[in-house]
Formats: structure tokens, C-alpha cells, sequence
């Protein structure tokens, strides 16, 4: 079975889960391809921008994938906006299924975690994806690379 995971990483954090994410894949005998999602123009961080705003250099296609993992940090209680652009134009995702994936430095899933995992799901659903349980590693007061491999290894049984 074939996996893409596309992410959006300004830190690193949700890079390292979506590495980790593709390596538990791997060993589960699944190909699974990376795909990260840059601007073709720099992006002012200092304000959360909008995804009308953002312009990707490319859309990553979903085409030939069995399971497609997007995932992205959670800024100002929602999902950064790269993800949500990138979902907004991928025009294959009818019938793929979807795990949406956040990082986030608060400590509690409902500090925006969920709502973004939320957002990322309804907008797969509208494309016609079937989405599953999505993943929320939180930074602060937990073990979040224990998070990760426990999640990437329950991602890595979907397919």
C-alpha cells in the first residue's frame, strides 16, 4: 500500500512527527512518500495570515495513494493556514482516506488541537476523503516523541 504525508513544519516539530510518521509506514511494509508544503513568496509569520494569502509553490497530488497524512502546527488555537490551503486545492482526494495530524505547544488537546484536526477533516470530507482518527502531539508538560512514535505506529495500521 501506497502513504503520502504532507506537513507543513515551521519549527521542526511537526516535521519530525511527519518523518516518523513515514518511517513506521515504511517498516509496516507500506511505501510512503513526504511531501512539504512551501510558499512561493515569503509569508509574514508575525500575523497569522490567511490561506487566500498563501501562494504554495505546489499541490501535492493524491492520486495512486491508499492513505494520504496532512498535518500541521496548531497557530492561535487553528490549524496554520499551509495545510489548509493545500486541502482547499487538491482536487483527488475522493475516496482516499485522510489522517489530518497537528503539533502544538499547549499542553491540552482542546486548546485548539481538536478544532484544527476538526477544520482538516470537514474540508477532506467536502473533496469527497474519508477522514480518520487524526493525531495531536502537544509539547509542554508531556513526552512528545513518545506521543509521536505511539501515534505514527496507530497511523501506520490504517492501511
Amino acid at each position: 500500500m501506497k502513504a503520502l504525508v504532507i506537513y507543513f513544519s515551521q519549527t521542526g516539530h511537526t516535521g519530525r512527527f511527519a518523518q516518523m510518521i513515514a518511517t513506521k509506514l515504511t517498516a509496516a511494509g507500506h511505501s510512503a512518500d513526504m511531501f512539504e508544503l512551501k510558499t512561493s513568496e515569503p509569508v509574514d509569520m508575525k500575523a497569522v495570515p490567511k490561506p487566500e494569502a498563501i501562494r504554495l509553490q505546489a499541490i501535492p497530488q493524491a492520486a495512486g495513494y491508499d492513505l494520504v497524512c496532512i498535518g500541521t502546527p496548531v497557530w492561535a488555537f487553528r490549524p496554520a493556514p499551509f495545510a489548509l490551503k493545500a486541502l482547499q486545492q487538491m482536487t483527488d482526494l475522493k475516496a482516499k482516506k485522510i489522517v489530518p495530524f497537528v503539533t502544538m505547544g499547549l499542553p491540552f488537546a482542546c486548546m485548539g488541537g481538536t478544532a484544527s484536526l476538526s477544520k482538516m477533516a470537514k474540508l477532506a470530507l467536502d473533496k469527497g476523503a474519508i477522514p480518520q482518527k487524526g493525531a495531536i502531539i502537544t509539547q509542554m508538560f508531556s513526552h512528545p516523541e513518545l506521543q509521536m512514535s505511539r501515534e505514527a505506529e496507530r497511523i501506520s495500521h490504517l492501511i
